[in-house]
C-alpha cells in the first residue's frame, strides 16, 4: 500500500519479481481519504522476472490518496521491485 500525497495521477508502472513465473492479472486498486478501494486497472497475461507492467489510462485518476496492488492469481509469492505512479 502506498500513501500518495497528490490527488491526480496519469499512469502506473510496476516492475515484477515473481518467485516463480506464472502469476497472472495483478490488480491496481486506489481510494481517496475515505471509502473503499476501487479497481483502477487489471493487468493481463503472465508475469516474468524483471517484466515491466505499464498502464496509461485515458484520463488521469482523480482523488486517489492510497494505492495498493493485489496478485490473486499466483501459484507463489510476487514482489514489486519498483512501483511508479507519477502525478499529473
Amino acid at each position: 500500500m502506498l500513501n500518495m500525497p497528490r490527488p491526480a495521477y496519469e499512469h502506473s508502472r510496476l516492475l515484477a519479481i515473481p518467485y516463480d513465473n506464472g502469476c497472472t492479472g495483478p490488480r491496481l486498486l486506489g481510494k481517496g481519504e475515505v471509502g473503499d478501494y476501487q479497481l483502477l486497472y487489471k493487468f493481463s497475461g503472465m508475469n516474468e522476472d524483471g517484466q515491466v507492467l505499464e498502464h496509461h489510462p485515458p484520463r488521469s485518476w482523480q482523488g486517489i490518496r492510497w494505492v495498493r496492488t493485489e496478485s490473486q492469481e499466483c501459484l507463489s509469492w510476487v514482489a514489486w521491485e519498483e512501483i511508479e505512479i507519477p502525478r499529473s
